[in-house]
């Protein structure tokens, strides 16, 4: 490159190639690599704000494991109710609790719709030998998660209970 420069000569296409790589959109979350165990500080540091969102997304699972069955059970999803999760909630604590709670586990399942789009991903490549190949650049991440997860997770978090509100 110096003697490109010397002579008066732009930059070479390996240069203008590695320049171009680096302004790609780069994801915003990194995940721990899948062989790496709990407890190494330099994976943790970096991940940390994927694995709190791990965690939510987990207790928006189980609260929503719990809460359906119960309101089925003891007939809070009786179809001749009014179906809006909102509608008289003052008239009972365990109605405003259940709004409250399926409010915040859609907020969740939202927002984990909306980081799949900004998180990189260890995808395992099976060629002539296995590897993991990490994708970070938010094209390719997008177009992974668009083709591999996406459908079903709006599937997933349509929110039913508000449609006749």
């Amino acid at each position: 490159e110096a003697s490109r420069k010397r002579f008066g000569l732009g930059p070479s296409e390996k240069t203008l190639a590695a320049e171009a790589d680096k302004k790609k959109w780069k994801a915003w979350l990194y995940p721990s690599p899948p062989w790496v165990q709990g407890g190494h500080h330099a994976v943790a540091d970096a991940s940390s704000v994927c694995i709190y969102l791990e965690i939510f997304t987990m207790i928006a699972c189980l609260y929503v494991a719990v809460s359906l069955p119960y309101a089925i059970s003891f007939g809070h999803a009786d179809p001749h109710r009014d179906k809006c999760v909102f509608h008289k909630v003052t008239h009972s604590p365990i109605r405003m609790m259940n709004a409250i709670g399926d409010s915040t586990a859609d907020l969740i399942f939202m927002l984990d719709i909306l980081t799949q789009f900004v998180t990189a991903r260890w995808i395992l490549v099976v060629e002539d030998v296995q590897m993991w190949v990490l994708k970070e650049n938010l094209s390719d991440i997008s177009h992974h998660y668009v083709h591999n997860g996406l459908l079903m997770d709006v599937l997933g978090q349509l929110p039913w209970q508000y449609v006749n509100c």
